[in-house]
């Protein structure tokens, strides 16, 4: 007779404060409102293990799909998280609208109201990303700000910090940019499937743009032009650092060059030939072939 035994992990049903706790970390929990008056959930890890001083504040933020609990999923020496904190930073991990700690809104429920969920990538860089940095540099009482960003988190930081309109990239000191995306064009993944490229398919592949309305008119009213505004990368000036890889099929080697052609302040890129998109946030060797460089140039 043969006894069959699981082993059970006893981190797979942790949530993200549980998470860091479990490994000996402190931790915060802040909710921040945007300015159209989505909830945001914004977890912070002060210090490392055996430090009680602030250090200079870096928001890392997380891909398509996901949540700021990536950063913190592996061991201590495996997690930017952690490996960010045990280096002497003051570690946000932010959220974006709609995500498992960012349900909730002054006026709508998620669960009973559509209006809730009718928004796209470009209010997260909009409104969620800026709204996240001046909460944490009000909350720090510093004037500059690390950010990093993963899939997702690339896009809409190029998308934010490119707008001379706004001030949000006059604060930030340092843009880590892992597995970047800014055009599609090139997509093998097969979420290019689910993208819905019913109405001006050449602007979803191939443009940074606001979301298109799908008409003129419609476009006109929102914008007060006909056209979705482009995002330009060209007029970030932030120091910026380009993790990319081969073997990513969401964004792809094709469009990070785009990326390259377009970005003035470059001040680090590394290749790693053989990484999916996932690999730069979730695989155990991330700290010594990719971590360790990059805190180097913060």
């Amino acid at each position: 007779m043969f006894l069959l035994v699981q082993k059970h992990d006893p981190d797979c049903n942790l949530n993200i404060t549980q998470l860091i706790q479990s490994k000996g970390y402190p931790w915060e929990e802040h909710k921040v409102t945007t300015a159209d008056g989505y909830i945001l959930g914004v977890f912070r890890v002060p210090h490392g293990r055996n430090a009680s001083s602030l250090g200079r504040p870096v928001l890392l933020q997380h891909g398509l799909l996901d949540s700021a609990t990536s950063w913190v999923i592996n061991f201590p020496e495996q997690s930017l998280g952690f490996i960010l904190a045990d280096a002497g930073y003051d570690v946000w991990l932010g959220n974006m609208r709609g995500n498992h700690y960012s349900r909730a809104h002054v006026k709508y429920n998620p669960d009973h109201d559509e209006a809730f969920w009718d928004f796209s990538w470009d209010d997260m860089a909009r409104d969620d990303l800026p709204s996240m940095i001046y909460y944490i540099l009000n909350q720090t009482k510093q004037t500059q700000i690390g950010y990093v960003g993963h899939s997702q988190g690339t896009m809409i930081g190029f998308a934010e910090f490119g707008n001379l309109n706004n001030s949000a990239q006059n604060n930030v000191s340092f843009y880590g940019s892992l597995a970047p995306v800014a055009h599609l064009a090139h997509i093998k993944s097969p979420l290019k499937y689910l993208f819905n490229t019913s109405t001006n398919p050449e602007e979803v592949w191939h443009t940074l743009c606001a979301y298109d309305y799908g008409s003129p008119e419609k476009n006109q009213l929102h914008y007060n032009q006909t056209t979705p505004p482009i995002y330009a990368i060209r007029p970030m000036t932030i120091p910026t650092a380009i993790c990319w890889s081969r073997d990513d099929w969401l964004a792809d080697s094709d469009d990070v060059a785009f990326i390259f052609d377009n970005i003035k302040n470059l001040i680090y890129e590394k290749y790693i030939y053989d990484y999916n998109h996932l690999d730069f946030v979730w695989v155990i060797a991330a700290n010594k072939i990719i971590y360790q460089d990059l805190i180097t140039q913060m």
